[in-house]
């Protein structure tokens, strides 16, 4: 995330160089809408992904000076400091819509990720978003103890 954060200020900085900034300096492109789906859960993840399934992040993103630039970044289990980023998508037009996977994860893992976008001079990013994976040790697990129901 480190190195996003300086590529936003990169931006910024390169900007502050024209005195007469016009609103494509100051507009940032719009997040009209983000899902993310998996094959099993085709319309929107309401419980824990299957192990090991993709889950496809899709973002429409408006700018009336124009998207550039979508991608996606997410990590596993809280580790910020491992973020996988994809390539971006190169566009150029006012209106996109994104479409990027994220991998299977192991059993009981947390990812979350983030969508990101550029027009020419503004760098946005989306909410943090998270789903979990089934199993681990947040799972509910037989009692021993207790005696079969059948």
């Amino acid at each position: 995330m480190k190195k996003l954060l300086f590529a936003a200020a990169a931006v910024w900085l390169l900007a502050a160089c024209n005195k007469e900034l016009g609103p494509e300096y100051e507009t940032p492109p719009v997040f009209d809408e983000v899902t993310f789906t998996t094959a099993t859960q085709p319309d929107k993840i309401t419980e824990p992904v299957k192990v090991d399934e993709v889950v496809w992040v899709n973002a429409t993103v408006s700018c009336p000076y124009k998207v550039k630039q979508v991608w996606l970044a997410y990590f596993v289990d809280g580790d910020e400091s491992n973020v996988v980023t994809t390539t971006p998508f190169n566009y150029d037009a006012t209106t996109v819509t994104f479409r990027e996977r994220i991998p299977g994860q192991k059993a009981g893992a947390k990812v979350s990720f983030q969508v990101l976008t550029r027009s020419d001079y503004v760098f946005m990013w989306t909410q943090t978003y998270t789903y979990k994976v089934e199993g681990g040790e947040d799972e509910e697990k037989p009692n021993p103890d207790l005696p079969d129901e059948n």
